[in-house]
């Protein structure tokens, strides 16, 4: 039976050999690097954009004319601002993750 080539695209794709074994295809230090860069751009674009929406949201707070469109763009500001922490949490744990993942790499 032939080599069958992995998937470049994927790096944690499989190849099957001619003895039918799986040989996986542990994903290189290189990657991780790239993987961290990334995640760093988009921690920096979700904290971007919490800002944006915070300055938005106080924006029509204070043009709102009655009192009840305040208190809904308040709540709306609440709202949309935990949504952003809990993306930016997120962002972290996958970075620490990362980190982790390049500790493991360097050792081998």
């Amino acid at each position: 039976m032939p080599t069958i080539p992995a998937d470049r695209s994927n790096p944690k794709s499989l190849q099957v050999s001619r003895e039918n074994k799986l040989i996986v295809h542990t994903m290189s230090l290189e990657y991780y690097k790239k993987q961290m860069v990334d995640l760093r751009a988009r921690l920096a674009k979700e904290k971007e954009a919490k800002k944006r929406d915070n300055e938005r949201y106080a924006d029509l707070v204070k043009s709102a004319s009655t009192t009840d469109s305040k208190a809904y763009y308040r709540r709306q500001k609440i709202d949309h601002a935990a949504s952003h922490d809990r993306a930016i949490e997120s962002i972290k744990r996958q970075i620490e993750s990362c980190k982790d993942s390049i500790a493991r790499e360097r050792k081998r």
